[in-house]
């Protein structure tokens, strides 16, 4: 079976469960059965994540802090995913809106709109119910600078208006084709508990509302019930959620920094799921050679990242200006032992990189018959360093004018640093010497100093939607308060055209070719290198039925 294959097989890997039978008919046919108590109603899901929360609601502040995984669990949206490459479901609306319908339209001034249709009886976690013009107040909290509104629908998003209590109608700035996936929604707030407050207070005062935290008020499967800071959330049930009262009573999310406590904890059977922000690869090892194989465990994988270099492009602070040449990239390129860094690092599935896209796009066929690719070819590689004008010194290293190339790979300490190493010993066979730095875990949050790498920074993106780490207006800059996930700002207008195009256009094969000619660029120009594309893993015990990758069904889950 080819690497495809596995991958595929890979994102099965889900536990199913026949549903208990309940209800029926008395002994006389009379009167219906009692249902059966439920056994988990006092039972305690402990789920555990990276991080604590910098947020529960379903948007909230805007951090430099890593993802929140508080959002699914305690709040709701119009629609959901279970994650980056998941189909998005419906979750507080009725249905989707159809495109050239009345709920889907593009006005002739060239903007839209799209309508959605609220459940019934959908309610706060305090009793409120919830009304359409609680996602227009929402949109205009979102607005606030402190607040990741100005991400929602990439920013197309121009306004929102609730026609009446269960009508909520979203208005794009422009035609927007994922308007009814998850990214192209709006999220409401609870403006019964928050109108006033947002009127009376400036917005630095509003953000730090114990709303965001110990109090918050949301429309998920989860209560909040207590936030103990720096240890662990506890949450009940809400018998009102969407989808009907969650089976498992209670729910405590905690976070688990350090990779031994977390490895310990799953084998003593104290956690129950592990959201994918994890588990890496390494650890993921450990547990499938003990937890999985004793039948204590399962691990489900879902592949959607790409690890990839990121390269400097800020001429005030690209070091060496070589890097800046393309022959001197496609060096590099061509230098690289994909094959031992996936073989370390994902123990060898499921491949390498030779794009920024997905291998299970529906398109993706069409786009290898044009990207251009660099094998490991250390012969080439020597011929395009030549050719910018380098040489080897006495010691096997590239040199130019008597100086020695020498450029710094940056990366995150734990997978970014052992990947550093395997690439920096790769380019050392290649004639360069690179120096090494690692980014701590609490610099991670400095973006300045994440975006200011003089050479390279080893980096990972969506392999669904990968084109914003190298559009132009994503570069951080610090006019832009360093914001921005082209930290080596790429520039380039052809590619900034086609991105739009694959953002802007309705039609599916349009956007298709943009995206296809978008990724080519990248190739040509060596915007970056790919390396190998890994997984997203989550994890559970083997005593917890329901879970697929994700938990967009957690009601839906039980203990044996």
């Amino acid at each position: 079976m080819g690497r495809l294959g596995i991958w595929i097989l890979s994102t099965l890997m889900i536990l199913t469960a026949c549903a208990p039978v309940g209800g029926g008919v008395g002994p006389r046919g009379d009167a219906p059965a009692q249902a059966p108590p439920n056994p988990d109603e006092n039972r305690t899901l402990v789920f555990a994540t990276r991080h604590e929360p910098v947020y529960i609601a379903k948007r909230g502040l805007q951090s430099t802090a890593p993802g929140s995984t508080g959002p699914a669990l305690f709040d709701a949206g119009l629609t959901q995913t279970a994650g980056q490459g998941t189909p998005t479901e419906l979750q507080l609306a009725e249905a989707f809106p159809e495109l050239n319908t009345d709920t889907w339209k593009v006005l002739p001034d060239g903007k839209m709109e799209t309508v959605w249709r609220l459940r019934p009886n959908l309610t706060w976690h305090d009793g409120t119910p919830l009304i359409a013009e609680d996602f227009a107040f929402g949109y205009q909290v979102y607005r606030l600078p402190q607040f990741d509104g100005a991400r929602l629908a990439g920013g197309f998003i121009e306004d929102v208006t609730a026609p009446d209590a269960r009508t909520v109608v979203i208005h794009f700035k422009s035609p927007y084709p994922t308007a009814t996936e998850d990214d192209g929604t709006v999220p409401a707030l609870p403006r019964h508990i928050l109108a006033s407050s947002f009127e009376q207070l400036d917005s630095d005062a509003f953000a730090a509302l114990p709303h965001w935290s110990s109090e918050f008020i949301g429309l998920g499967p989860y209560r909040l019930d207590a936030w103990e800071p720096g240890a662990f959330i506890e949450s009940v049930a809400f018998p009102e959620y969407v989808f009907g009262k969650p089976k498992i009573g209670q729910l405590k999310l905690i976070w688990v920094g350090d990779v031994n406590t977390l490895v310990a904890s799953v084998l003593a059977g104290g956690i129950q799921y592990l959201d994918s922000t994890l588990l890496e690869f390494e650890q993921a090892l450990v547990l499938k050679r003990g937890w999985v194989s004793d039948g204590q465990g399962t691990l489900a994988y879902n592949p959607t990242k790409i690890r990839y270099v990121q390269i400097q492009y800020k001429e005030e602070y690209a070091s060496p200006v070589a890097i800046q040449d393309l022959r001197v990239r496609q060096a590099l390129a061509h230098a690289i032992d994909k094959q031992a860094l996936i073989g370390a690092m994902i123990d060898g599935e499921p491949g390498q990189a030779d794009t920024f896209l997905s291998p299970i796009s529906p398109y993706f066929s069409d786009l290898d018959k044009v990207l251009r690719k660099y094998a490991l070819d250390l012969r080439r590689s020597e011929q395009l360093m030549t050719e910018a004008g380098f040489t080897k010194d006495a010691s096997g290293v590239y040199a130019q004018a008597g100086d020695r190339f020498t450029p710094e790979l940056a990366a995150f300490a734990g997978q970014g640093e052992k990947e550093a190493l395997i690439l920096q010993d790769s380019w050392k066979r290649g004639g360069v010497d690179t120096s090494l730095r690692v980014i701590t875990t609490a610099q991670r949050r400095d973006l300045e100093l994440v975006s200011t790498y003089p050479a390279f920074r080893i980096e990972q993106t969506n392999a669904d939607r990968p084109g914003v780490h190298h559009s132009t207006s994503g570069c951080a800059r610090a006019e832009r308060a360093w914001v921005g996930s082209n930290r080596g700002c790429f520039s380039d207008a052809e590619y900034d055209r086609l991105w739009q195009t694959f953002q802007t256009v309705l039609d599916k094969n349009e956007r298709a070719n943009a995206h296809i000619q978008a990724m080519q660029l990248l190739s040509e120009t060596v915007a970056g290198l790919p390396l190998y594309y890994g997984y997203l893993i989550t994890g559970f015990s083997s005593d917890l039925v329901g879970p697929t990758y994700g938990h967009t069904n957690i009601h839906d889950w039980r203990f044996t």
